[in-house]
């Protein structure tokens, strides 16, 4: 068996929200989740999200030491709920309950065509919160991992 590497999302592509993450923590593959990191998913304009990142990298320049988070900021909650669809929440979940092998069988558990959830698990892998790892043994498959176990939302008043 053969594993090609996972390549790090292009974020560039995705519109509407931005994205800070650091430095990624070791696989945790055998059990289909890489991380036990949570993913704090925030709506905050542009300008908070440069204004955290100046005043975090100010932080640093002094010294100090920055706790490590993934975070996802949408810029208003219509682009969070596009993007965190029930269909996509239902295939994190999926996901992790049963580990599926590839995206065909994730596929078969939610009773969805294959093209529609690989375009969802390329979107969510964008995102940051799974990702794909290409595996060939008799035939190349995908199978999908979770980059977490949990997802924060957190929204200002």
């Amino acid at each position: 068996m053969r594993i090609r590497p996972n390549k790090k999302p292009n974020r560039s592509k995705l519109q509407g929200f931005l994205v800070f993450a650091g430095k990624s923590i070791p696989s945790q593959q055998a059990v289909g989740i890489s991380t036990q990191q949570t993913i704090k998913i925030t709506i905050k304009s542009r300008e908070q999200v440069f204004k955290e990142a100046a005043e975090a990298m100010g932080a640093v320049r002094r010294g100090e030491t920055i706790p490590f988070h993934e975070e996802i900021s949408f810029d208003n909650l219509e682009t969070l709920r596009r993007a965190l669809t029930p269909k996509r929440l239902e295939l994190l979940h999926i996901i992790k309950l049963h580990h599926p092998e590839s995206i065909y069988e994730l596929a078969q558990l939610v009773q969805r065509d294959a093209k529609n959830v690989t375009e969802d698990l390329h979107y969510l892998q964008e995102l940051g919160v799974l990702s794909l790892q290409h595996i060939h043994e008799d035939r190349e498959r995908i199978k999908p991992l979770l980059e977490t176990d949990k997802l924060q939302v957190e929204i200002a008043i």
